[in-house]
């Protein structure tokens, strides 16, 4: 498959070069878990092939996955690092996280695996655009997420596909971290607060910064894809998003998450 290296808006789309990526493609669970576009590449793209080892030829632009058709977890793990990889040196912010939108104002909802950002963005649901969940890419006063959004209601999981690109322009966001887990409780959060917490950063910014499944992949990620460059400039543009966020706020416990979100409803 191929990976658009375009630096307009289409970075994120890919084109399937045989019916088996077409198939994974077009495949609901791919589409919960990464923020792409299905369409043709002419020039300028990353080429992705299966393999039995991870590789990175840097001349030519090729990428191996090993064994990608076989594993939809690791194929989605590896295709999301080379897409951020991608992102990030094309002036794109690819973070973890949920977020939806109201005329042209953004909510971005981050916190730990489980800890209640669906369980947020379930409750805007009827109030608001949904974005995404998982995946979201933050462009110049744009954002698009996941085709594919998960609504949970306590053990029970269905997938709702969104209508349209999940692409919304924006003039200002707020920012809001949760942990349903917690007693309930709000307040405000500096950029810093979060900089310094390598746990909460590491939750959205995963993907730019967590280690390959393999370790013998390790290096060539280091040196290829999420390399020391790419990851300064990852942070400093995240940095920046934070500093420009017209609020940032912090909410715990179900009944801190629902008093946060009062003003979305």
């Amino acid at each position: 498959m191929k990976i658009s290296k375009n630096k307009g808006k289409n970075i994120n789309i890919i084109e399937p070069q045989n019916s088996n990526e077409e198939k994974i493609l077009n495949g609901t669970y791919l589409k919960t878990k990464l923020a792409y576009q299905i369409g043709n590449i002419d020039k300028d793209y990353v080429l992705v092939n299966g393999g039995k080892f991870f590789n990175y030829d840097l001349l030519n632009e090729k990428i191996t996955i090993p064994n990608f058709l076989e594993d939809k977890n690791q194929f989605a793990y590896y295709l999301r690092t080379i897409m951020d990889s991608n992102l990030i040196k094309n002036a794109h912010l690819p973070i973890h996280g949920a977020a939806c939108g109201q005329e042209r104002n953004i909510l971005f909802i981050f916190g730990d695996t489980n800890k209640g950002k669906s369980f947020a963005l379930n409750e805007l649901l009827p109030y608001t655009n949904p974005i995404g969940d998982d995946h979201l890419i933050v462009g110049k006063n744009e954002v698009r997420g996941n085709d594919c959004i998960r609504i949970r209601n306590g053990k029970h999981e269905s997938i709702k596909n969104l209508i349209k690109n999940p692409i919304s322009q924006y003039e200002e966001y707020d920012i809001l971290w949760v942990d349903i887990t917690k007693g309930d409780s709000i307040g405000g959060l500096t950029p810093s607060q979060i900089i310094s917490n390598k746990k909460t950063l590491e939750s959205i910014l995963k993907y730019g910064l967590i280690k390959p499944f393999n370790k013998n992949d390790r290096e060539l990620f280091k040196d290829y894809l999420i390399n020391k460059e790419t990851q300064e400039k990852y942070m400093k543009k995240f940095v920046s998003f934070l500093e420009n966020a017209k609020s940032l706020r912090y909410s715990t416990g179900k009944g801190g998450i629902e008093e946060a979100l009062k003003k979305w409803k």
